[in-house]
């Protein structure tokens, strides 16, 4: 019964098989051409789009339509990136909606006029514990306008 063998290096079984770096194309025909189709094997990159000159007017003319919309909506309604449409706006001056606000804006902007807790965390369409959290985390007092020392002056 043949034993299967036992290298104890990984540089003791590149010797014994041979190498595929160092293939012999006689020996191992099939291993040998499999190893140069990989070599030859080069990734595409990625196709860069057309010239901007040449496609600016038509999607600034698109752009226009989606205006009412926040940037990334805008992007997504003309199928292209963010950062291409943040870069005609930046150009050509176009305005679109404001993002949207994150929760703790709300809580900021809505801690002075809800003297609760749970009142700040209804007026801003938040559960309890995620609106107590970010109080924790930003500082807010519920019935103290953000920025605004709690104690009183």
């Amino acid at each position: 019964m043949l034993q299967n063998p036992h290298y104890s290096s990984h540089a003791e079984q590149q010797a014994a098989l041979g190498c595929a770096a160092e293939l012999d194309p006689v020996k191992h025909p099939r291993r040998y051409a499999i190893q140069q189709a990989r070599e030859k094997f080069i990734p595409p990159k990625r196709c860069h789009q057309p010239a901007s000159e040449s496609r600016t007017p038509e999607l600034l003319e698109k752009a226009c339509a989606f205006t009412h919309l926040r940037v990334n909506e805008a992007a997504r309604e003309l199928g292209i990136s963010r950062s291409v449409l943040t870069r005609l706006r930046d150009d050509y001056g176009l305005e679109f909606a404001p993002s949207r606000e994150n929760a703790s804006g709300r809580l900021k902007r809505l801690a002075g006029a809800n003297p609760t807790m749970h009142e700040l965390a209804a007026a801003a369409e938040l559960s309890y514990s995620h609106t107590y959290k970010l109080c924790k985390e930003y500082g807010i007092e519920p019935g103290v306008p953000y920025g605004s020392d709690p104690k009183g002056p």
